[in-house]
């Protein structure tokens, strides 16, 4: 009798230590599972911009479909955005400088829903390119 209790004791003892082993283990691979956040230095960059002189001040117009002001997400800032960037690549700039925008509906048969956007402004390049110093 005495050895079956004490058989049961150090079972239980046993049972014990793995129980407690285990919740170490569990807590010890929760800890692996901490997020790591990315950190990054970024340098100060400075630039010059060349104005096109000889260009002088451009005027494009663009003109969007509903579809593609949907696709837009009808957002007048994606719109300019938008326009913007096919300006830069029509004249193969960096930037258009100072623009001024004129978004207007277009009122003509056959082409309801549709969109003129007029971008005004100065052709740009990026030049002198140098890390930023204090």
């Amino acid at each position: 009798m005495k050895k079956i209790v004490l058989t049961i004791c150090v079972a239980l003892a046993f049972a014990s230590c793995s129980l407690q082993k285990q919740s170490i283990q569990e807590a010890h691979t929760e800890a692996r599972f901490l997020p790591i956040d990315a950190t990054s230095q970024v340098t100060p960059l400075s630039v010059d911009i060349a104005i096109d002189n000889v260009a002088g001040k451009v005027k494009d117009v663009w003109k969007f479909s509903p579809e593609q002001i949907d696709a837009m997400g009808g957002d007048i800032t994606n719109i300019k955005a938008r326009g913007l960037y096919l300006s830069t690549q029509k004249h193969d700039v960096d930037i258009i400088v100072a623009p001024i925008f004129n978004l207007e509906s277009i009122n003509e048969k056959g082409k309801e829903g549709w969109f003129e956007l007029t971008i005004i402004g100065y052709l740009g390049r990026f030049t002198n390119w140098q890390n930023g110093t204090k």
